[in-house]
C-alpha cells in the first residue's frame, strides 16, 4: 500500500470533508481520490454515502462465509492450469480457498492446505482419473462428479465423491470443488447388499427345509410303523430307533436352515433349560477329550421357549467351545436365576442391557486361546468366521434366536484367556398350568374311538400318517386340501358324525392351506379341535397358532409319542396355551 493508505485517518474526517487534526483543509481532488482508493467505488459515486454500503457488503460477505463453512461437505475454489491433459506432466494445481469443513476433513489448517496442489490430496494412483475429470469440466454446463479418495494429513485415506463445476475469473478459469465424505453411505450399501444376499439364501435355504422336513416326516412314519408292528426283543428295533434318532438329528438341520432363512419365529413352551442343557453336552462332548464342570440350581426358575430353537443356540455355543480347545481343556457351564432390580439395568454381565425383572442366564465358558480382540465385535456377524470350514452363521443365527425371545447374547474374551459366551432369556420362578400342560404324560389306551381329520398334500406323509393313527387307536378321514376337508366335514354331518380333531398341513401348493380351512371348518363345527403341521415351522402360524383359530402345533417331522401327546391334550380338555 502506499504511504497515504497507511496513514490513520478518522472516518468523520475523511467522508465530511473537515481538517481531521485541525490543520489546514485538504483540496476536493485530494480527497476523493483517498475515498475511491479506501473504499473502492467508481467517479460517479464520489458524491454518495460509502459508509452503510461498505457495512452491507461486510454483511454479505459474513453470511457467505458462514455459509460455506457450515456446510459438511469440504469445499475448495481451485484454480485450472491453461491446460490440463490426461497425459500431460503432472501439474501444479493451486487452491485460492477452502472452507472449514474441508480442513476437518483433512486434519490440516486452512493455510496449511492453501500452501498445497490439488493433487497433493489424492492418492497417486488416481491422478490419470482426475486430470480426465478437470480437463473435461469445460464440457459439461452442470458439472461432473467422481468417486475417489482423500489423504488426511496422518496418511489415511478415506472414499469421497467429489463433484465440480467450471467457473470463469476475469477470464481466467477456476473451479468449485464439493467432496463429500460417503464413508458411511459405502458402508450403509455394503449392509445392503449382504442383506440382499442373505435374504436370497434365506429363500433357497426355507424351500430346501420345508421339503426336506418332508421327506423326513415320510421316512419317519415308515420307521414309527415298522416299530409298531415289531416285537419289542426283536434286534429291529434297535436299528430302526437309530435311524429315527438320525432323522431327529436331521430335523435339527432344518430347523437351522429355516431360522436363518426367515428369522425363525420361536414355538414357545414353558420349560426347564436343565434337560436342554444336559442332553446338548452329552451330544457335543461325546468323543471329545474336553471335560465338562456343569452348575446348575436345584430351584431353576422356568422360561418360556422354543426348545428346538434354544438347543440349537446350546449346540452352536458348545461346539465353538470344544473346537477352541483342539487339545483338550476345561468347559465350564453355569446355570443360573438371575434377578435384575431397575438399578442394575445399567449394569448387567457383559454391558448388555437386562430389563428389570426375573432371568435365566447359561455362561459357557472354555479355556481355549482365546478371540483376538479386532475380532470380537465382529463374532455375531454373519458369515464372519475364524475357521477355516466354518460357515459363519452358527453364531449369527444363535444371536437372532436369543434376540426373538427377548433376550441377550454376549462373549468376553481375552487373548489367550479362553472365551465367555453367555445368554440370559426372560424367567418365570413358579410352575404355571401352562407348563404342566407342555409335559407330556405317557399315552393312555383309547377307549372311544376318537375321529380324526388328516389333511396333508403329500402323499407319502397322508397315507402313512393314516395307517399310524388307526394302529393307535383312531379312526381316520384323510384328505389332500382344505376344499376336501369342507366336503367330508359336511358328508360326516349329514351321517350324523363328528370329527374330534383336524390335523391340518398349513402350505397346500395351488390349494386351499390351513389357516383359511381352520375357519370355514370351525363356522360348521365350533366344537372341532384343530391342530396345525408344516414343514416351515418359522411361519407366523405356527408361533402363534392360537391367533389363526387353532388349538394346537405340531412341527414336521415329528414322532408318533408326539403327535400322539397332543392328541391327548386336546382330547382330554387340556389345550395348548401359547
Amino acid at each position: 500500500m502506499s504511504e497515504t493508505m497507511n496513514q490513520t485517518i478518522p472516518p468523520e474526517g475523511l467522508l465530511s470533508g473537515g481538517d481531521a487534526d485541525g490543520g489546514p483543509q485538504e483540496t476536493t481532488t485530494t480527497r476523493d481520490a483517498l475515498r475511491r482508493r479506501i473504499i473502492g467505488l467508481g467517479e460517479g459515486s464520489i458524491h454518495k454515502s460509502y459508509y452503510p454500503q461498505l457495512q452491507q457488503r461486510l454483511r454479505e460477505l459474513h453470511r457467505f462465509k458462514t455459509l460455506l463453512d457450515g456446510s459438511n461437505e469440504g469445499i475448495f475454489l481451485i484454480r485450472l492450469p491453461d491446460s490440463l491433459q490426461p497425459d500431460s506432466d503432472m501439474p501444479d494445481v493451486d487452491m485460492v480457498d477452502v472452507n472449514e469443513s474441508a480442513c476437518v476433513q483433512l486434519g490440516y489448517s486452512c493455510q496449511e492446505i492453501l500452501e498445497l496442489s490439488l493433487f497433493d490430496l489424492f492418492p497417486t494412483k488416481d491422478y490419470r482419473r482426475l486430470k480426465s475429470f478437470f480437463s473435461t469440466l469445460e464440457q459439461s454446463e452442470h458439472g461432473r462428479s467422481i468417486i475417489t479418495e482423500f489423504i488426511r494429513s496422518n496418511g489415511e485415506c478415506f472414499p469421497v465423491e467429489v463433484s465440480s463445476r467450471l467457473v470463469r475469473f476475469d477470464l481466467s478459469p477456476y473451479a468449485v470443488v464439493v467432496a463429500r465424505d460417503i464413508t458411511e453411505r459405502l458402508r450403509m450399501e455394503e449392509e445392503l447388499q449382504r442383506a440382499g444376499n442373505l435374504e436370497a439364501l434365506g429363500v433357497l435355504a426355507g424351500g430346501i427345509a420345508h421339503d426336506f422336513n418332508n421327506f423326513l416326516t415320510a421316512i419317519m412314519n415308515q420307521i414309527s410303523l415298522a416299530k409298531l408292528h415289531l416285537d419289542q426283543a426283536d434286534h429291529v428295533l434297535e436299528k430302526l430307533t437309530y435311524a429315527e434318532n438320525a432323522c431327529l438329528q436331521a430335523k435339527g438341520l432344518t430347523q437351522q436352515l429355516l431360522t436363518f432363512a426367515k428369522g425363525g419365529e420361536p414355538v414357545r413352551r414353558v420349560t426347564s433349560l436343565a434337560a436342554l442343557v444336559g442332553d446338548a453336552l452329552r451330544l457335543v462332548l461325546a468323543g471329545t477329550n474336553v471335560k465338562p464342570m456343569l452348575t446348575i440350581p436345584d430351584d431353576l426358575w422356568l422360561v418360556d421357549i422354543d426348545p428346538g430353537q434354544i438347543s440349537q443356540v446350546l449346540n452352536n455355543l458348545l461346539i465353538n467351545a470344544v473346537q477352541a480347545m483342539p487339545e483338550g481343556g476345561m468347559l465350564r457351564v453355569t446355570v443360573r436365576n438371575e434377578t435384575m432390580s431397575p438399578e442394575d439395568v445399567l449394569e448387567s454381565t457383559f454391558g448388555e442391557h437386562l430389563p428389570h425383572g426375573d432371568h435365566l442366564c447359561v455362561t459357557i465358558q472354555d479355556s481355549g486361546s482365546g478371540i483376538p480382540e479386532s475380532m470380537v465385535a465382529k463374532i455375531f456377524d454373519p458369515y464372519f468366521t475364524t475357521k477355516a470350514q466354518g460357515s459363519g452363521l452358527g453364531l449369527a443365527t444363535s444371536y437372532s434366536i436369543i434376540r426373538k425371545h427377548g433376550g441377550t447374547l454376549t462373549v468376553k474374551s481375552k487373548q489367550g484367556q479362553g472365551a465367555t459366551f453367555m445368554f440370559c432369556l426372560p424367567a418365570m420362578r413358579f410352575e404355571t398350568d401352562s407348563a404342566h400342560r407342555q409335559t407330556c404324560v405317557p399315552p393312555h389306551t383309547i377307549e372311544v374311538a376318537h375321529h380324526i381329520l388328516f389333511m396333508d398334500d403329500d402323499d407319502m406323509i397322508r397315507e402313512s400318517m393314516g395307517e399310524i393313527l388307526e394302529d393307535i387307536g383312531y379312526t381316520v378321514t384323510l384328505v389332500r386340501d382344505g376344499r376336501e376337508a369342507l366336503e367330508a366335514l359336511h358328508r360326516a354331518r349329514k351321517d350324523n358324525q363328528v370329527f374330534d380333531v383336524a390335523i391340518m398341513d398349513l402350505t397346500i401348493p395351488g390349494g386351499m392351506g390351513g389357516v383359511e380351512a381352520v375357519g370355514r371348518l370351525k363356522a360348521v363345527d365350533p366344537l372341532l379341535k384343530a391342530v396345525v403341521s408344516s414343514g416351515y415351522s418359522t411361519a407366523p402360524a405356527m408361533a402363534h397358532y392360537q391367533e389363526y383359530g387353532f388349538d394346537a402345533v405340531v412341527a414336521k417331522p415329528y414322532t408318533v409319542n408326539e403327535l400322539r401327546c397332543v392328541l391327548d391334550r386336546l382330547l382330554s380338555g387340556n389345550e395348548e396355551e401359547g
